[in-house]
């Protein structure tokens, strides 16, 4: 392969209490020169972030520092990093997390034996402190499995974290270049879903390879007030589920909707209170369309058996019922 295997894009802002871990991961992570570079952007940071980062690059060459000159957010923050980024697959990352090993002789090899590979899958480990979890174990692969035919993974939908990714890079620049939904609450489930109907084949592997401090203080969500934040989910549903379902194959828009069933009554309830009616027909549009754009069970069971390590087809059979059965159910009775 010529040119780097990785870019590592890197999206900063306002985290310099967080940034020096990160670096240091980052620093051990890229020492090959050759076959891996890191994009950091910084997206109008006023603190010390900037200067951190631009420190940084002066001591790795093969890594640099763009810089918004003002606040633009996640989605642009990220297209900028992939449009400057020049290695074959892209790694997404927070600056206020922490990578883990990466093997990225699997990575080639892989891609060598399967050419139409997109993405990769690996795991990660989470955290709801600033402390650095512990690992055991080498960080060598154990089993791993090609996915084929552009199914999302199951597990994806309920969470979307974009970092557990490394994407193509060609996808990526199709995506910045064709969508028009950006909505930084939801991002990476935007960013996902779009993925699961356009990826060709991936690869799942077991290593952990990223570390995830939940709930740090000033993310993007905690500084939403409460119905705006509950405003922001609706809107992304509806636009997933609603006026997108077309662009997803019948796996992903049932997973879809029933990851959005909390809004059947609470967030329903609690837009009727505060008196907004646009919200209110949001919620019922997402409620009707859920008969319409269901997988059936052989789809849904195929779906998951094909796309869970070690899930055996009896069990993928089961969590599809349940599935099916939730959707045509109360949350509260699932």
């Amino acid at each position: 392969m010529q040119g780097p295997v990785l870019s590592v894009v890197v999206a900063l802002y306002q985290i310099e209490h967080l940034l020096p871990d990160f670096l240091a991961s980052l620093a051990k992570l890229i020492c090959d020169e050759t076959q891996i570079e890191a994009v950091l952007v910084d997206d109008g940071s006023t603190d010390k972030t900037e200067l951190m980062a631009r420190e940084f690059t002066r001591q790795h060459t093969n890594a640099r520092l763009i810089v918004h000159t003002e606040n633009r957010g996640l989605f642009s923050t990220r297209q900028t990093g992939v449009q400057a980024s020049t290695g074959r697959f892209i790694w997404l990352v927070d600056g206020d997390d922490v990578l883990l090993s990466l093997d990225l002789e699997f990575v080639v090899k892989s891609v060598v034996s399967h050419r139409d590979l997109d993405l990769f899958c690996f795991q990660y480990v989470e955290t709801r402190s600033a402390d650095i979890p512990k690992l055991v174990g080498n960080g060598v692969l154990k089993r791993y499995k090609s996915i084929a035919h552009g199914l999302i993974l199951f597990p994806l939908l309920y969470w979307g974290n974009i970092w557990r990714f490394l994407i193509r890079r060609e996808l990526l620049l199709k995506y910045y270049r064709t969508t028009n939904m950006r909505n930084d609450m939801g991002e990476d489930l935007v960013l996902t879903s779009w993925l699961g109907a356009e990826t060709r084949a991936a690869m799942l592997a077991d290593q952990p390879i990223y570390v995830y401090r939940r709930l740090r203080q000033g993310s993007y969500t905690e500084t939403l007030p409460p119905f705006e934040r509950m405003a922001t989910s609706i809107g992304l549903f509806h636009a997933l589920c609603v006026k997108n379902a077309n662009n997803l194959d019948p796996a992903t828009r049932t997973l879809l909707a029933l990851f959005s069933l909390p809004m059947r009554e609470i967030h329903r309830s609690e837009s009727q209170r505060v008196h907004r009616p646009d919200m209110v027909a949001k919620c019922e549009a997402i409620d009707d369309i859920v008969p319409k754009i269901g997988a059936t069970r052989t789809e849904l069971a195929e779906l998951i058996e094909q796309q869970s390590i070690s899930l055996r087809p009896a069990a993928a059979d089961l969590r599809a019922r349940r599935i099916l059965e939730c959707l045509a159910k109360d949350k509260s009775e699932c």
